[in-house]
């Protein structure tokens, strides 16, 4: 259960102290969608800030298409801020890589139960996990958690950014690759 059975202040408290005491080496990706009515226009985007060692290193957002939901940026998000840091992970190839969300769902589509419309999102979490040493861990929204509230501000500001100009971006139901998740065990903690 990815709320591991605590309130989110509990969790919230929990997730400060657990994230000050990481090792220095380790990385943290916080992500985060958002979707936003705009002058009568649906806008939904994603943003993630990625962490090393207490300090924020690297960031990103975008748009995605209108008829996505926040779910898909929420989905899109965390792929896209695992893959900005797989691109430039060269020097430390071994460090631990933690992907800190707020969205319970996309945690469990992460551990195998991807749903159609992002299930592409999902299965590159799949293999990237499958190569490095990633790890899940619930970062409650809205409670003060550094990486989250700038996550936060990062989608914000991608439902009304650039738009993301990756194929593989689009919101699908048919014509998705059914590919089962990956064999090996996705470690948790």
């Amino acid at each position: 259960m990815p709320t591991e059975g605590l309130t989110k202040e509990e969790a919230a408290q929990a997730f400060k102290e657990w994230w000050r005491q990481l090792p220095p080496e380790d990385y943290t990706i916080f992500s985060d969608g958002s979707e936003q009515t705009i002058d009568r226009k649906h806008c939904v985007g994603y943003g993630y800030a990625i962490y090393r060692n207490g300090t924020q290193i690297a960031s990103g957002f975008k748009q995605i298409r209108s008829d996505s939901h926040v779910f898909d940026a929420e989905a899109i998000g965390a792929w896209r801020g695992l893959e900005h840091l797989i691109t430039t992970l060269k020097d430390s190839p071994n460090s631990r890589i933690w992907m800190c969300i707020d969205s319970t769902s996309v945690i469990w589509g992460i551990r195998g139960n991807a749903p159609p419309t992002t299930q592409w999102a999902f299965h590159k979490c799949h293999k990237a996990m499958k190569q490095l040493d990633i790890r899940i861990k619930w970062s409650p929204g809205h409670m003060e958690i550094e990486g989250n509230e700038e996550a936060d501000r990062l989608a914000n500001a991608g439902a009304t950014g650039p738009m993301d100009q990756a194929i593989d971006k689009l919101p699908k139901i048919s014509g998705v690759s059914n590919d089962r998740p990956p064999e090996a065990p996705i470690r948790r903690d």
